[in-house]
């Protein structure tokens, strides 16, 4: 193998400066027969990114500061020297993208919530309406809404709202 060629080299030597031929020399029939391989990883990771991409397409907005970061980890891949130091930017890649599909997830719920608690409203307590107690009820359970963290909060303060109209509804019976 190569590596046992190498050693043998090494210990035959006399001088530093067959060590130091000898260790080139094995680097770079390491990375002759590595290359090629290294190569197809990272053109399979491109493709994987890629991918991964085309299936959460329409999930989360791609603005071009989100095309210019992909490509920049696309870049990255280019740069990598091993296979692990590959898959964690493609580990990367996945990430962010989870992280901006699961961004807009939860905007998409706060919109349907909040749409959802005004339905509710207008048609629960719409005599309130002009209210100016009802208003700033209304405003506070919106804003209860939008600063929930997860989808579960979100729905927990939607469901919140509706009971605390619901109260505020028959305190004015």
């Amino acid at each position: 193998t190569i590596i046992e060629e190498t050693k043998s080299k090494i210990s035959a030597a006399t001088k530093n400066s067959e060590i130091e031929t000898a260790v080139n020399d094995g680097k770079a029939a390491i990375d002759e027969k590595t290359a090629p391989l290294l190569e197809q990883y990272r053109t399979e990771a491109k493709a994987e990114i890629d991918a991964y991409l085309a299936d959460n397409s329409g999930k989360f907005t791609e603005d071009e500061e989100f095309a210019s970061y992909i490509e920049g980890v696309k870049n990255a891949v280019d740069e990598c020297m091993t296979p692990s130091g590959i898959k964690a930017k493609v580990s990367e890649a996945k990430s962010e993208i989870d992280r901006r599909v699961a961004e807009n997830e939860l905007a998409a719920a706060k919109t349907a919530a909040i749409g959802e608690i005004d339905a509710y409203a207008e048609e629960h307590a719409g005599a309130f309406a002009d209210d100016t107690d009802f208003a700033a009820l209304m405003t506070g359970l919106r804003e209860s809404i939008n600063s929930a963290e997860d989808l579960s909060s979100v729905e927990e303060s939607k469901t919140a709202a509706i009971a605390k109209i619901d109260e505020f509804v028959a305190s004015k019976a």
